[in-house]
């Protein structure tokens, strides 16, 4: 009796050791194909935050100030809600002279940082107000720049 209640214990510890490496095999190919995806939204979400503040500067002749930040966005009905990066936290936004910059820390949330860690951001173009002559602004804000890795952007 007491080598089968033995064997019952191999057979549940060999279950549980096939169980945990299944587990850590998904974990390894979660990181390897999911992470690179989330990147991807982050691109996609910087590239959307900046056409918002595009429409905030052909409402109101300027970007939001940093103070200001999405905040504004939500306030004139741009966005519904204050953006979050695919991780749940707030994507970072800054007016740095004319020029907006907007940014996430990656999955750490912390900034600097490799891989799945890396900072992402978008400068956007500065433009200037139409004056009553000229309809139309001066820079149309359509180039941007991505970045990955280490970034200047404050918060």
């Amino acid at each position: 009796m007491d080598e089968r209640k033995a064997r019952d214990v191999q057979g549940i510890l060999l279950g549980l050791a096939v169980v945990v490496g299944a587990l850590c095999v998904a974990c390894v190919l979660m990181m390897r194909y999911v992470e690179p995806q989330l990147q991807d939204r982050s691109r996609l979400d910087l590239r959307h935050l900046r056409k918002y503040a595009d429409s905030f500067f052909d409402k109101r002749g300027r970007y939001p100030s940093t103070e200001e930040g999405f905040q504004s966005l939500v306030d004139v009905g741009l966005l519904e809600r204050l953006p979050e990066d695919p991780w749940g936290r707030r994507y970072h936004y800054r007016l740095d002279g004319d020029t907006p910059v907007f940014a996430t820390y990656g999955r750490d949330g912390v900034p600097g940082g490799e891989g799945a860690n890396s900072d992402l951001f978008m400068v956007g173009q500065p433009r200037t107000a139409p004056s009553p002559s000229n309809s139309h602004a001066s820079g149309s804000g359509s180039e941007a720049l991505y970045c990955q890795g280490p970034t200047q952007a404050r918060h």
